[in-house]
């Protein structure tokens, strides 16, 4: 890995670590994950998707090359998995029916 890989790498973990801590404060010091109703831990579960966006602003200046353009050609796919995600969740919230 050269140096500007390194600088990334060590950037995008300085900013997890330092968006994660207050929350594993919060946690620590309340005694319970449970703490304001699992919000905390939601929170630190966005803290690495935070800093992998942060890091990609600092160093590239743009977002570009993440995978969030949706082509062409893979629109059925992508529809057909949306789809799917959608009726699992449904079926994990509503249940099985008796």
């Amino acid at each position: 890995m050269d140096d500007s890989g390194r600088k990334k790498v060590v950037a995008f973990l300085v900013l997890t670590f330092a968006f994660s801590t207050p929350f594993y404060f919060l946690i620590i010091s309340a005694g319970t994950v449970n703490v304001a109703g699992g919000l905390y831990v939601a929170a630190i579960m966005w803290c690495p998707g935070v800093a992998a966006l942060l890091t990609r602003l600092f160093f590239q200046r743009n977002l570009r090359g993440i995978g969030w353009r949706w082509g062409r050609r893979v629109t059925r796919s992508r529809g057909t998995s949306s789809l799917s995600l959608l009726a699992s969740a449904c079926m994990a919230l509503c249940g099985r029916p008796a």
